[in-house]
């Protein structure tokens, strides 16, 4: 990588640029001085709104064309708004990445604001809100902070009170936007495969015109220091207790920071800078001292880096029969003792190395180098990069210490508590973007808790499942380059390796078919309890011992089930990999099954179940299963059981699970990283090659058949503000003949662009939904094909009318020629973005070997894809979209 070039142009825009030449990818990244920080009462939200109307085109990109061009041209895009900025960014091949700057141009001063859309987005942002709202851990955040601050802009959220939302009007926001949006209130910031020279040049003839306007003005209301500790607490239906502490603290670049940095690693891990890589969790001070404890199943902190002074967060998700009191002291225990003796040397050194290594994986891709330059020069300086490791290195145990001191006292602190009442009714889905996200993935924070997710939520838009995209010339890309060596074991495995020395990253992916579809009857949820107690302990090393081999060096590893099967990662630098493989191999192989660590999990299993049914998503997504499949169908329960047969399980069931099914054959392990690829695959294989297991039992059939009529059902959760409404049918395997044909059909009815046909006509055209999109898993077997929208209850007929229109278009009429071409044009296109990440590489590898695609699959790839014709479309929908057989599923609020 190339040095960060700094240029500023006449107007005062400035841009931030730095050559990566590993792949043939750009990353344009346009980000401005404005958030809730800058609001006023009466326009909370304001920043957000003006962040949805800015996907609705200007002078050059007309209403739906942003979406469009982008994915057409294979690249992928997003907007954020947080307290601080307004972002949005546009990762492209690299030969079109004028594409980028020609929007982000046209974004910046040519908006259009129609009367129309603005009040069709009123809708949709109100709907965003009362999708969060469904999540109490959001609606507790949103009064500490209310709490926590009285005269600085930080007191509301980013999405802002309902109330501004409804009444502000079109010159509110108009002005709003002109005011903010300018050239000496923004930064460009451009990552990936271009000539620095060149790429200036451009930008000047594109941005030099933008009238220069004014930087935001810093002078808002300083927050008075806190003299006394305030307390909230919140009741309502709900699925379990939480604890959420706010400690005032100091703003990013502070001399304090560091330290404070330091401070909340070593209080719960290293958080992840942009692209995964936490670590240090299940090492730390309060996971030993609450989840080991018994009295909590999550565990976190935050130190947040904001413009201004904002709140270091502690929280924990309260296990169930556990007093909350009981965690708040033990929280307030575990924070005096940093406050009244030094860490340990080996915390501080583990500490050390673990945001080290955070901020080595967040230089893996170009999309995550540019977000990570553009958010350090938002909050402070991207100059900070430059010293950001020195200063860290620097801090001592007595600062760490002072800090503890400084800040994390009672009297500098909100309290929060959410209390339970009555039957759970609510969701504990983050909402990260334009769909829901599962909470162990959600904004992809390392804890496993839903709880980080919602307090870091700054409405970042995931816009439909992979996106689309648009070109005015139609182009198939050369196919990606991804050479691996294979191996072939005689025990089953199948052992995979590939070169990328482009970072320091190493990731193992890998499989071993032991999910929930093996799980026998009555003993439903057995695979997800065996996947967790397994890295409690082995033979040879204890709970602490496997998870200090990786948070000692900045390294994760996780294993959890799935489906059908059990997954598994290792993310690692330099060659730590061998020594971290081993580990690996020794928990899935030679698991002790200790007591008292089966018990500590059955109590995380049991209150992540009562979460759950405080899920409006995961109450309707589960119902659909019921309806879809008969009892005794590997699909028909949830991949994690209930409580009934978790509470039932005994360490005999999860041993003899163990034994039956975690065996070499079929499993799959991928190497992708700066190794050698033959040696890392001999090094693999002869680590495996002696594990032998009886023969693997056969797998249950996957097939069904469709119901024979319409059903329905609603399931009333009251204190909910938003429904989730599911259609769905069921689906076919990756290996039919029809998949590849109802993935495009599947794209053009609720994936291109703001979630294709369905986003376009629920969310644009009628403000009914936030959210409305299709999607199909690649599966084995016949998962559901499924619609899913998050809908006011009084609009629930008129969306599932709308959705039932756009199915019916999609079976009785062709698709449009232009909708085909977007659709070919994206999915080859995206393809080299997709593998430009060591965990991207390796995820496609594995892909490609569970599904059995053949070695050259991606060699094929853009003909399997431009293969497709409109008949085949239209024949895949006609067949598996069966109307007559629909599925409907509403969980929420009792729809009008």
């Amino acid at each position: 990588m190339a040095e960060i070039v700094e240029t500023k142009l006449s107007n005062g825009l400035m841009i931030l640029s730095q050559e990566v030449h590993s792949a043939p990818v750009a990353s344009c990244w346009a980000w401005y001085r404005v958030g809730s920080r800058n609001e006023q009462p009466g326009i909370t939200g304001a920043s957000h709104w003006v962040e949805h109307m800015l996907f609705k085109g200007g002078a050059e990109f007309a209403k739906g064309q942003i979406f469009k061009q982008v994915n057409k041209n294979g690249g992928v895009l997003n907007g954020q708004t947080s307290r601080d900025f307004t972002t949005y960014f546009e990762t492209l091949p690299a030969d079109r990445l004028d594409l980028a700057l020609r929007i982000e141009r046209d974004r910046m001063t040519n908006a259009v604001f129609d009367p129309a859309e603005f009040e069709a987005e009123r809708t949709v942002v109100i709907s965003e809100r009362e999708g969060i709202e469904n999540e109490p851990m959001f609606v507790l955040n949103e009064d500490q902070q209310a709490t926590a601050f009285r005269e600085h802009p930080y007191r509301w959220s980013v999405v802002g009170w309902k109330e501004d939302l409804r009444s502000m009007t079109r010159d509110d926001l108009y002005s709003y936007y002109r005011r903010h949006y300018n050239a000496a209130n923004a930064v460009l910031v451009v990552v990936g495969d271009f000539e620095t020279a060149e790429l200036i040049t451009r930008i000047e003839e594109l941005f030099g015109d933008v009238p220069a306007g004014e930087q935001a003005a810093d002078g808002l209301p300083a927050e008075p220091p806190q003299i006394a500790e305030r307390r909230v607490v919140l009741r309502r239906p709900g699925g379990a207790a939480y604890v959420l502490l706010g400690y005032h603290s100091p703003p990013a670049g502070h001399e304090d920071s560091y330290a404070l940095g330091v401070l909340d690693t070593i209080l719960s891990g290293a958080k992840s800078m942009g692209s995964g890589g936490g670590s240090g969790h299940r090492t730390s001070r309060l996971f030993h001292a609450l989840v080991e404890a018994g009295l909590a199943v999550d565990v976190g902190s935050a130190y947040q880096a904001s413009k201004d002074p904002f709140l270091m967060h502690v929280w924990s998700t309260v296990r169930e029969g556990v007093n909350i009191e009981k965690v708040e002291q033990a929280i307030r225990d575990e924070l005096k003792k940093t406050a009244d003796e030094h860490v340990t040397a080996e915390e501080l050194g583990r500490a050390v190395t673990q945001i080290r290594a955070s901020f080595a994986y967040s230089g893996d891709g170009v999309t995550s180098l540019a977000r990570r330059l553009g958010a350090v020069e938002m909050t402070s300086s991207y100059k900070l990069l430059d010293t950001f490791i020195d200063r860290i290195e620097t801090v001592t145990a007595a600062d760490v210490q002072r800090v503890a001191q400084s800040y994390l006292r009672p009297d500098n602190c909100t309290f929060g508590w959410f209390l339970p009442t009555g039957e759970p009714g609510g969701s504990g889905t983050a909402v990260a973007g334009g769909i829901r996200v599962p909470r162990s993935t959600a904004l992809g924070w390392p804890c496993s808790s839903h709880v980080q997710a919602v307090l870091h939520v700054s409405t970042r838009h995931n816009m439909a499942p992979d996106i689309e995209r648009f070109s005015v010339f139609h182009l198939t890309p050369p196919a990606p380059r991804l050479p691996f060596i294979r191996k072939s074991l005689d025990n089953g495995v199948a052992v995979i390796a590939s070169e990328n020395h482009a970072s320091a990253t190493t990731v193992i992916v890998g499989s071993l078919p032991a999910g929930a579809i093996w799980a026998r009857a009555g003993q439903m949820g057995v695979n997800r309890f065996t996947s967790g107690v397994i890295q409690r302990g082995t033979d040879t090393r204890s709970f602490n011992q496997i998870f200090a081999a990786f948070d000692s060096c900045g390294a994760s590893m996780s294993v959890r089930s799935g489906r059908h099967t059990v997954d598994f990662a290792i993310k690692c630098l330099g060659d730590r990999w061998r020594e971290l493989f081993g580990v690996l191999l020794d928990v899935l192989r030679q698991p002790a099954f200790p007591e008292d660590h089966v018990e500590k999990v059955r109590g995380l299993i049991l209150t992540e179940r009562s979460e759950d049914e405080d899920d409006t998503g995961f109450v309707a997504m589960r119902a659909l299963h019921r309806q879809l499949y008969p009892a005794g169908h590997p699909y028909h329960h949830n991949v994690s059981g209930d409580k009934e047969t978790i509470a039932a399980m005994t360490r005999a069931d999860l041993a003899a699970f163990h034994k039956r099914h975690y065996g070499p054959d079929g499993s799959i392990f991928v190497i992708v990283g700066d190794v050698d690829a033959q040696r890392a695959a001999d090094a693999m294989a002869g680590a495996i090659a002696d594990w032998q297991a009886p023969p693997r039992p056969a797998q249950p059939a996957l097939t069904a058949e469709h119901p024979s009529k319409p059903q329905r059902e609603d399931i009333e959760m009251s204190n909910k503000m938003q429904c989730d409404v599911v259609l769905g049918f069921k689906g076919i395997a990756r290996s039919h003949e029809d998949y590849i044909p109802l993935l495009h059909g599947t794209q053009i009815v609720g994936g291109m662009g703001l979630m294709g046909r369905l986003g376009d006509n629920v969310r644009d055209r009628q403000g009914l939904a936030y959210y409305a999109y299709a999607s199909m898993d690649a599966s084995p077997g016949e998962l559901p094909w499924i619609v899913r929208a998050g809908v006011n209850p009084a609009n629930v007929s008129r969306t599932i009318d709308s959705i039932r229109d756009e199915l019916r278009r999609l079976r009785d009429e062709p698709v449009l020629e232009d909708e085909l071409d977007d659709v070919k044009a994206y999915l080859t296109g995206v393809m080299p973005i997709r593998i430009e990440t060591a965990a991207g590489r390796a995820r496609m590898l594995h892909s490609i070997e569970f599904f059995k695609l053949g070695g050259d699959y991606l060699d094929r790839y853009a003909d399997i894809i431009n293969g497709v014709t409109v008949e085949r479309i239209q024949s895949a929908a006609q067949k598996h979209i069966n109307l007559e057989s629909c599925t409907i599923v509403v969980a929420g609020p009792e729809s009008k």
